[in-house]
């Protein structure tokens, strides 16, 4: 029953609006001391779990570097930024990326049209060699 004590602390962190990883790492922890386990057995199990899941640290990582960013003005030094660009009103901004991509969709198509007959006509050569190089009375499927 004690090891369900992560469940409460949950439960509670999410009814006081505190922060969501902190509330969970708190529960986790909990529950991983509630269940008997030394504290760097804990740990461990995070850092397992972390490095088994290291597609996601990626994200995890840069999320610290945004929040820094964010909290050194990020917002407010990119709004000083534009506003000084007088001639930069927000159909102009749009009008960019409209820009972009009326360049970007066309080459980006010509690109997959050109690749993909590049790699049609690779195939082709390769079942030439494959038939060629069969015995002969046996296809090569």
């Amino acid at each position: 029953m004690l090891p369900l004590i992560g469940i409460l602390i949950v439960i509670v962190g999410f009814a006081l609006r505190l922060n969501a990883l902190l509330v969970v790492t708190l529960a986790g922890v909990a529950t991983g001391l509630a269940s008997g386990q030394s504290l760097p057995d804990v740990i461990a199990a995070f850092g397992k779990a972390f490095v088994d899941s290291r597609y996601i640290a990626i994200v995890w990582l840069a999320l610290p570097v945004i929040g820094l960013a964010e909290r050194s003005g990020l917002k407010e030094r990119s709004r000083d930024v534009i506003s000084r660009i007088r001639a930069a009103t927000a159909g102009r901004v749009l009008l960019v990326y409209l820009a972009l991509a009326r360049w970007a969709i066309p080459t980006a198509l010509c690109a997959f049209v050109l690749h993909g007959a590049r790699l049609w006509w690779f195939d082709r050569q390769i079942a030439r060699q494959v038939a060629a190089d069969a015995p002969a009375g046996e296809q090569a499927s």
